[in-house]
């Protein structure tokens, strides 16, 4: 098996084998299936989430999950937060290491479109630009809920209902989706 070997001076890091790439993979994100023993490096590699803050801060998280508990101080937090992050990379391959890793394993090329697409299925219903959706949505409580349930239960009538009822408008403010030709 592969691994970090320290012997004298410097450390020694053994690259797997095509063979060992599926034990290695699950040694380091075995956090999640429950079987940790040392789950801690596949933890700070991959998953975020699970951190803490340290003294009195705390991890972009843990503030919401406050909010979501009702912390009525930890909801403009996360807005701030939600609003601050959007569009930042936070996830992203280094230099090579698709490359390598290709070598060793199939990797999914699919786009982020394509998994969500695949996860939650359905039909877009409107094109909401980046401009309304935080001057007119998130900055106001229950308005991302009340659009995802309008958007459930009615549909695009639904959502350009709701929207309307904003003072926003259709077709300028919020768009209909662009009609995709049959293939």
């Amino acid at each position: 098996m592969a691994g970090l070997q320290v012997s004298g001076r410097y450390p020694r890091v053994d690259l797997p084998k095509p063979g060992d790439a599926k034990q290695f993979g699950r040694y380091l994100f075995k956090n999640q299936d429950g079987k940790a023993r040392f789950s801690k490096l596949g933890a700070e590699l991959a998953r975020g989430d699970l951190k803490q803050g340290r003294s009195n801060g705390r991890m972009p998280f843990e503030v919401a999950q406050g909010a979501a508990d009702g912390i009525a101080e930890d909801v403009p937090l996360w807005r701030e937060y939600e609003y601050g992050a959007h569009g930042v990379r936070a996830m992203y391959w280094s230099n090579g290491m698709r490359a390598k890793l290709g070598a060793l394993v199939e990797l999914d090329d699919r786009t982020d479109e394509e998994v969500a697409a695949e996860t939650v299925g359905g039909d877009p219903l409107a094109v909401i630009p980046a401009e309304t959706w935080y001057r007119h949505v998130v900055w106001h409580r229950g308005r991302s809920l009340s659009l995802l349930r309008a958007a459930e239960a009615l549909g695009s009538v639904g959502v350009r209902t709701l929207i309307e009822s904003w003072g926003l408008e259709w077709g300028t403010d919020v768009l209909p989706t662009p009609e995709v030709a049959p293939v």
